[in-house]
């Protein structure tokens, strides 16, 4: 992993496991790290509420700040995405409108919030997969590099540790 991904998550190490930091405040450093590491411009909290529905409990903006709306996908509108996140490691979409697992998302969020890559990376736990964290860039289509999918994974290594 590049040098600027390992300086980055050590300090995310770090915040994650400061014995005075809350749920939200490390949820707020690892998803500010991923933006800022990936220089994106959205990045996301994921947590399933049951097997086949999603909701966001944290979305950081670069222009916006903190999102927190009640935003939710459930896997019967979505089920190639949702079918993406059972059998795949990641969903990595570089042009998020036309990629199989995400095409379907374009109408309800992907155009609406002009999100033209994604990177969603599952929270793994032993019952499966916990949530996601979604990474997501607007404005111009983004080739996500495998030092930056690494990096994200680790992130949510880090989510599964010490949040969730």
């Amino acid at each position: 992993m590049d040098n600027r991904f390992a300086e980055s998550l050590t300090q995310l190490k770090e915040k994650a496991n400061h014995s005075s930091s809350t749920k939200a405040t490390v949820t707020q450093a690892l998803l500010q790290g991923c933006l800022d590491t990936l220089q994106i411009q959205r990045a996301g909290l994921w947590l399933f509420v049951d097997s086949d529905l999603m909701s966001c409990q944290m979305l950081l903006d670069q222009q916006h700040g903190i999102t927190e709306e009640a935003l939710m996908i459930d896997r019967w509108s979505f089920p190639n995405y949702f079918s993406a996140l059972d059998s795949n490691d990641v969903v990595l979409a570089a042009d998020a409108f036309h990629h199989p697992a995400t095409s379907e998302l374009c109408e309800h969020f992907l155009r609406p919030m002009n999100i033209r890559s994604l990177l969603d990376v599952p929270i793994k736990q032993r019952s499966g997969i916990a949530g996601i964290i979604c990474c997501e860039q607007t404005n111009t289509i983004k080739h996500w590099s495998v030092d930056e999918v690494e990096f994200v994974k680790a992130v949510c290594k880090l989510f599964g540790s010490s949040i969730i």
